[in-house]
This record gives structure tokens, C-alpha cells and sequence, in this order.
């Protein structure tokens, strides 16, 4: 194998799986949750947070989700966390099925920043 390329069943499952989230976020699939576990690092060390992901049948997948905020976690932060939300957002234009997807996705990153602010 090359050093530049990986394969296996985590990228097969990220490849299957990317698309099924109703929210633009980063998720853990179930492979790289039992990783997870089995390392004992704890979310917050790694900046994720758990979290519901809405899913396009309707469901929800509760796992860890990247936190875009966990690096600007203090006080002083405040503006640059609503700048970068309001980046993240801005680029949502389009149909119904869209504006479902930022909704969610706003749903997540007030969920994120106020984590990131505690």
C-alpha cells in the first residue's frame, strides 16, 4: 500500500454514509465511535460534543460531531465564533431541501458554540 492512500471498511463506511446526514457537519460513524471508545480519550479532548445528527430518512444518529468552535473557547472568542457561523451559513442558497439542511445545521452550531463558550 501507498502511503498516500487508505482504504478498508472506515473509508468504505464514511464513503456510504456521507451523504445520509440532514445537516452540514462532521460525524462519527459507528466504526470510528467503537475507535473512540476503545482509546478512552474523552469528546472534549478532541473537540467533538455528542450530538443528534438529523438524518435524510428522518431519524436522528446520536455520536460525536466535530465542534468548529472548540479551538475559540474563550470569552474573548465570542466574536470570532459568530463570524465563523455566519461564514458557515452564508453559503446555504437553494430549494427547500437546502434551507432544511441549514436549519439543521444552525440548530447544531448554536448547540456547538454554546459548548465551545462554557
Amino acid at each position: 500500500m501507498d502511503d498516500r492512500f487508505l482504504i478498508g471498511q472506515p473509508i468504505d463506511e464514511a464513503a456510504q454514509l456521507e451523504r445520509n446526514a440532514e445537516a452540514a457537519i462532521v460525524w462519527l460513524a459507528p466504526s470510528a465511535v467503537e475507535v473512540l471508545r476503545a482509546s478512552k480519550l474523552e469528546l472534549d479532548e478532541l473537540g467533538l460534543v455528542r450530538w443528534p445528527v438529523p438524518m435524510k430518512n428522518g431519524g436522528c444518529y446520536e455520536t460525536p460531531v466535530v465542534n468548529p468552535f472548540h479551538w475559540l473557547s474563550k470569552t474573548e472568542d465570542a466574536n470570532r465564533r459568530d463570524r465563523l457561523e455566519w461564514r458557515i451559513l452564508s453559503v446555504f442558497d437553494g430549494p427547500i431541501d437546502i434551507q432544511m439542511k441549514k436549519q439543521n445545521t444552525e440548530r447544531y452550531l448554536r448547540a456547538a458554540k454554546e459548548h465551545a463558550g462554557k
